[in-house]
């Protein structure tokens, strides 16, 4: 499964976190793309022509020179060309399913595996009551646990290495 973004030219996203499996990824694309449901593709066009009086013709689109990705010059069978940016971005992803909770003992051979074990016991000597009961009492670790925030920063981790770790965690 891929997560899929379309962004435009500003950097704002247009089109957010489709979930596409692998198979229909490309044919939803092209689809998009010819359809032109997120803006002009990326295209050739011929160049725009400096008239006497200094102005410009576009003979077929107006164009911004910062669009212009490449010029194809003259020749005596072709007009210059230029090829222009799409009006977008395709961003893609991996999906990752996060559980929303593992094992006490799942959390834990991940946390080992990962190297992290060792830190974790040691925080929790330190840790504030509330959160030792949870580590030590639970059954399971909640993905949405309150105190994870503050444990992973403890720790210097971000999110996607705690979505990371659950992922891994589910597999033990």
């Amino acid at each position: 499964m891929k997560i899929i973004s379309i962004k435009n030219n500003n950097g704002d996203v247009i089109s957010p976190g489709n979930i596409k499996s692998d198979e229909e990824l490309d044919s939803w694309i092209n689809q998009c793309i010819s359809t032109k449901v997120w803006g002009e593709p990326e295209r050739i066009v011929r160049a725009k022509v400096q008239l006497e009086d200094e102005s410009f013709l576009f003979p077929d689109e107006v164009y911004d020179e910062s669009d212009v990705l490449e010029t194809i010059e003259a020749t005596e069978q072709l007009e210059a060309m230029v090829r222009l940016k799409a009006e977008y971005t395709i961003e893609i992803s991996d999906y990752k399913k996060v559980p929303k909770s593992v094992t006490r003992r799942q959390s834990r051979r991940a946390l080992h595996q990962a190297g992290l074990l060792e830190a974790i016991e040691n925080y929790m000597v330190t840790a504030p009551m509330e959160i030792k009961i949870d580590w030590s009492e639970s059954q399971e670790i909640q993905r949405n646990w309150s105190s994870l925030p503050i444990v992973a920063n403890a720790l210097n981790l971000t999110e996607n290495q705690i979505d990371d770790l659950f992922i891994l965690a589910e597999t033990l």
